[in-house]
């Protein structure tokens, strides 16, 4: 089943976006009255009645609503910057259809240089949303330092991954239907310096695997964590 976004809904009508418009009527061949599902990306899942249609504009009206509550127990994951962009955008793309709630692009010490495009990140993840049916579009935040994030974050369930046996494992401390902060580093790890840091701002050093693991995959595998978790959610 095809569905598509539209944050432009109000009152009962919407418009789709330009790119969607084009997709309804070229690839889709859609006709006025033709039904459509369209998510609003806030827990919306709109049956509508297409209103008007050309090659870039598409119109609609709501006849049905299906409203979803929030999932809470959803992750914001801060993770690090990657000199190939091609990994993190697949890391948006799987976890959005995991589950997640915001994604924090990090800039830490061992972060290799790399480009972070917010607009492309965005319609990645809108893309996965639409793909997976998900009815809660995830936040995409501005690049930001290490530094930074650890002092603005004021929420008291935080992780940040760096294996040691030491540690607990993710999967024995989250509580149940409760969000958390969880920090995903770069290749060479977090520095020293990074972990004490985190340690004095709150923060709860944590394993997720036992194996050395690329940093997307790290986040894909806390997201699936948390997932396992809330399974009765």
């Amino acid at each position: 089943m095809i569905v598509f976004y539209s944050e432009n809904i109000n009152a009962g009508s919407g418009e789709l976006s330009s790119e969607d418009s084009k997709h309804c009527y070229k690839v889709l061949r859609k006709k006025v009255g033709d039904n459509i599902i369209v998510l609003d990306g806030k827990g919306g899942k709109h049956h509508c009645e297409i209103d008007a249609i050309e090659k870039n504009y598409v119109s609609f009206t709501v006849v049905k609503t299906d409203l979803y509550p929030p999932e809470d127990h959803l992750p914001t994951v801060g993770i690090s910057l990657l000199k190939n962009s091609n990994r993190l955008e697949w890391f948006l793309e799987k976890a959005t259809e995991i589950g997640i709630r915001s994604v924090q692009p990090l800039e830490c010490k061992r972060t290799l240089k790399g480009k972070f495009r917010k607009d492309r990140a965005e319609s990645i993840v809108i893309s996965a949303m639409k793909q997976c049916m998900r009815t809660f579009l995830p936040e995409v935040r501005e690049l930001n330092s290490f530094e930074e994030i650890l002092r603005e974050n004021a929420n008291r369930r935080k992780y940040i991954c760096h294996y040691s046996e030491e540690n607990d494992h993710l999967l024995d401390v989250l509580e149940m239907g409760q969000p958390a902060y969880i920090l995903i580093g770069p290749e060479g790890d977090f520095s020293e310096d990074e972990l004490n840091l985190a340690i004095g701002n709150g923060w709860k050093m944590v394993n997720i695997s036992n194996s050395r693991l690329r940093t997307e995959t790290a986040g894909i595998t806390a997201c699936q964590i948390v997932a396992l978790r809330n399974r009765g959610n």
